[in-house]
């Protein structure tokens, strides 16, 4: 019994929601960048050739980055529900941390 209520609370903790926010923006961002590759015609080569591809510095390429690391807060907006819905608010707590975190960076790509 005290197990599963050591679970519950674990799961329902701000560093929890941290790590799940930040892996959710990693899997978003890797299906943006599958979408976005296919759309651009760009099928032959790897995922990261195509990253390489975007941080183009001399053609103007990277600008596109933070565009679509914004699109991969949506995993985070869905986590962030379901930890709502779930009365997991110190989870939810964590996910917004992690929305932020990635804003943080987001500003610093398009500014730097």
């Amino acid at each position: 019994m005290e197990i599963l209520k050591l679970k519950k609370t674990f799961i329902n903790s701000f560093w929890f929601g941290l790590t799940t926010g930040v892996i959710a923006q990693l899997i978003g961002f890797y299906i943006i960048l599958l979408i976005n590759k296919s759309v651009l015609g760009y099928t032959e080569r790897s995922v990261f050739d195509f990253l390489a591809y975007l941080f183009d510095f001399e053609t103007g390429r990277s600008q596109i980055i933070p565009k679509l690391l914004s699109l991969s807060l949506l995993a985070d907006l869905l986590l962030f529900f379901v930890y709502i819905w779930t009365e997991k608010l110190n989870a939810g707590k964590g996910v917004i941390g992690s929305a932020f975190l990635l804003g943080i960076a987001i500003i610093i790509l398009k500014f730097v």
